[in-house]
């Protein structure tokens, strides 16, 4: 496959930025199962603050007899998403595939090929909504020809923003629509700084793409004003404990708050009879 093609050059090892399941609300990583949701109540309803392209009207109408098919994919934080996309949609009919790869990334394809691996799930399932979480472990140097690109610089940017447009463009489809879930403020300081870049160099990627749309959270989460646990809904006033104790993952109530995100983004592709 072409994605199989572009990424064989990316066979140099490099020390992997892992980053733990979210297993819990504590942190405690270890499990690929996220466990029971948070005791923080949901939200009635929420704002969506996406970036997205304007589109001409909806790709078809979503019934109980033709389902929307749903596949959700990305590095650990794409557990409790999943979870919500399946359980808390609102009785909007959806066919749900979860794929939630821990530790991967776009910036190490020796390790996990994600363009590889859609490729594959758009041949085998053929979703008509792609749902992306990836990004918490990309802040690290990439390996190219044998050449090792130091993160944060213009080679490791371009590198960085390439593979991103190949991702999508291997999904690209008239039927299908994918959603790209931006990074939060990080507790950490390099990886928050890391993580912005990453958003900053998937915004105009996205832009030039009318069938993805940034489902963008930095704001909701702390934005410029930085990472904080506990967070107060802009629209409803509720206030949730939004991140665990490793001070990177979503709780399950705050991942409830995205999953109403790009439930308000479907509903701006698809009409829901």
């Amino acid at each position: 496959s072409a994605a199989s093609d572009v990424y064989k050059r990316q066979e140099q090892a490099l020390p992997s930025t892992t980053l733990p399941s979210a297993t819990d609300e504590s942190g405690t990583g270890g499990s690929s199962s996220p466990g029971d949701p948070a005791v923080d109540d949901p939200p009635e309803s929420t704002t969506s603050t996406n970036t997205t392209t304007t589109l001409p009207g909806p790709l078809r109408t979503v019934t109980a007899e033709a389902p929307l098919s749903v596949y959700v994919a990305g590095d650990s934080q794409a557990e409790y998403l999943s979870q919500v996309i399946r359980s808390e949609n609102g009785g909007r009919p959806f066919t749900v595939e979860a794929d939630p790869r821990i530790s991967t990334s776009l910036a190490r394809p020796d390790y996990f090929n994600w363009p590889a691996e859609l490729v594959a799930v758009r041949d085998r399932l053929d979703p008509e909504a792609v749902v992306l979480f990836i990004g918490a472990n990309d802040p690290q140097d990439m390996a190219v020809d044998g050449e090792v690109l130091v993160k944060g610089s213009p080679e490791w940017r371009a590198e960085w923003g390439s593979r991103l447009a190949l991702t999508f463009d291997l999904l690209e489809a008239d039927h299908r629509h994918v959603f790209w879930v931006t990074q939060p403020p990080m507790r950490d300081a390099t990886l928050d700084e890391g993580v912005a870049m990453l958003n900053e160099i998937a915004a105009p990627v996205i832009d030039d793409r009318s069938w993805v749309t940034a489902v963008d959270i930095w704001e909701l989460f702390g934005g410029d004003g930085g990472y904080s646990q506990r967070v107060v809904h802009p629209v409803t006033g509720e206030e949730i404990r939004a991140r665990v104790d490793d001070g990177v993952h979503l709780t399950r109530s705050a991942s409830t708050w995205l999953g109403e995100l790009v439930f308000a983004a479907m509903e701006d592709v698809w009409a829901f009879g």
